[in-house]
């Protein structure tokens, strides 16, 4: 049985990350289908988290982050040198938390130009998985919870969503896609290392011109923003070396520590 060192929310770091394990249906299916136990991701702030939403990005208090359908929440921290984490963590000398908060600060400021759902991130899983790796996604799909969130991405026009987002001036960013962009808009030498087993590398390997999906999305994207599409799951957060500070399980209301 794993032990996990329960963290309350005032041991914290500004700018640690927080990663959900949820338990909602989609949920279930996000991890069905990533692998990972995460399913959301968001940053330790001084109000609470802040993260993307629907809304948009926007800093929340815990009570307004954190639901019923969130078993746990594990704190990571970045470090600049897995192999030496105490001297190179985040707000260490070498790695000072100021540009990333201050980058925080940026996507804040702007927070209204994002926006996330669920699906979105669901969709895109779904079909890097297909492209891949066949097999797990057949596999998957003969999964109860999974059919029944494929239907509910088949009645809801996932690409019309993409567009209603982008009609409001928002960006289609998922929310570690958003914690992606904090740490590298602080600086080269913050930018997270992806796992070469992680989605983003199967991403940037596979062709989206072969799948319908990850075409549209990149071109809707591209042509709102004038910015290649970044898809990166919370899974790869855990996975990356640059968050392989293992802060803990936060300790607030029914989450499980």
């Amino acid at each position: 049985m794993s032990v996990y060192i329960p963290v309350a929310p005032e041991q914290c770091q500004l700018m640690d990350v927080a990663l959900f394990s949820g338990d909602s249906d989609i949920d279930k299916a996000i991890k069905l289908c990533s692998g990972s136990q995460y399913t959301h991701a968001a940053a330790i702030t001084k109000k609470g988290m802040a993260g993307a939403g629907m809304d948009g990005y926007k800093d929340r208090t815990l009570a307004d982050t954190i639901t019923s359908d969130d078993q746990y929440v594990s704190i990571v921290r970045f470090v600049g040198d897995p192999g030496n984490i105490q001297e190179t963590q985040l707000g260490s000398s070498a790695f000072p938390a100021e540009p990333v908060i201050a980058a925080n600060e940026a996507i804040l400021a702007e927070g209204d130009m994002y926006g996330y759902d669920s699906l979105l991130l669901l969709a895109a899983i779904c079909e890097v998985r297909r492209l891949t790796n066949p097999d797990a996604y057949q596999t998957m799909m003969q999964d109860s919870i999974f059919l029944r969130i494929i239907e509910a991405i088949e009645s809801t026009n996932i690409f019309q969503l993409i567009q209603t987002i982008s009609s409001r001036g928002k960006v289609p960013m998922v929310c570690s896609a958003a914690m992606y962009r904090i740490f590298s808009a602080a600086g080269e030498q913050y930018r997270p290392t992806i796992l070469p087993e992680s989605m983003k590398t199967m991403f940037d390997n596979i062709s989206m011109y072969d799948s319908q999906l990850l075409n549209k999305l990149s071109q809707i994207h591209l042509q709102e923003t004038g910015m290649p599409f970044q898809f990166i799951t919370p899974g790869d957060l855990a996975m990356s070396p640059s968050f392989a500070m293992r802060v803990g399980r936060l300790q607030y209301g029914t989450l499980e520590t």
